[in-house]
């Protein structure tokens, strides 16, 4: 688990140095978020196979959990190379969907463990999980209602702000003759949650700011910044779909005829 720990640290050190390098209009800041995700995607797909090969359980929710983030970090280096469809975009939605299910269940698992030893701790342990699946609404609702992924962003970031002032205060509980806080509970679930949390929650953080204009938006080169704004669009519901093709595909594929057209020229 300790190794887990750092290669996370380092990926997730990676992950923020690629998005000051992405805002600084680096063109190489994506590339580096899009190598985390495959590289995310590979330690969780590492994890879910040695726990299948060890583990004599058929099923469980550490299987679900680890399958779920195989998929969904795969699928956002994809997104970051600008590859996706339809079915990329469901994947990812199931993906989101049964990894929040996943939390639903350790919710009300842990809530009805600790509801009469410690009744606070048990509401706080909530809060952190609730958190956490609104930050899971969040990312996977931007794909298809930004207004939704913006409402969900904005609960889960106060609920995970009013959980770390509280675990804070309160500190520790009394559970069956042993005092635990918290953080330490959390860390005794042996599962991605800690993870996730910072991850969502500095993405919300970055959005936040991004959308007050005090950060800029991540830095694209690979096709005209019309393209992407194009994009925007269109999962706002303002872009135009013609003979089922959305307008930002056709732009692409006008470009790409323009691009090589004036390629074979210059030959």
């Amino acid at each position: 688990m300790k190794t887990y720990n750092t290669i996370y640290f380092l990926l997730f050190v990676l992950l923020i140095m690629g998005a000051f390098a992405s805002m600084a209009q680096n063109s190489y800041g994506l590339k580096l978020l899009g190598f985390v995700g495959v590289a995310f995607g590979l330690l969780f797909l590492y994890q879910l196979i040695r726990y299948q090969i060890k583990s004599d359980k058929k099923k469980s929710l550490l299987q679900f959990e680890l399958a779920s983030l195989t998929i969904l970090s795969f699928v956002f280096a994809l997104r970051v190379f600008n590859i996706h469809s339809q079915v990329t975009d469901m994947l990812f939605v199931a993906a989101g969907i049964v990894l929040a299910g996943v939390y639903i269940v350790k919710l009300a698992s842990a809530y009805t463990t600790l509801k009469v030893s410690s009744p606070m701790l048990a509401l706080l342990i909530a809060i952190f999980y609730l958190s956490l699946i609104m930050f899971i609404v969040f990312v996977i609702a931007g794909i298809y209602s930004p207004m939704v992924s913006k409402i969900a962003g904005i609960i889960g970031f106060v609920l995970m702000v009013i959980f770390l002032l509280a675990a804070v205060v309160k500190g520790e509980f009394l559970v069956e003759g042993e005092n635990i806080s918290a953080f330490r509970w959390i860390i005794g679930e042996r599962d991605s949650s800690g993870l996730l949390i910072s991850l969502f929650s500095v993405a919300a953080f970055y959005f936040a700011l991004n959308s007050a204009g005090i950060l800029p938006p991540l830095y694209v080169d690979d096709l005209p910044q019309a393209y992407y704004k194009l994009v925007r669009d269109t999962k706002s519901d303002k872009g135009i779909q013609e003979g089922g093709k959305t307008i930002h595909d056709q732009f692409k594929t006008e470009y790409d005829k323009f691009v090589s057209r004036n390629i074979t020229n210059s030959n």
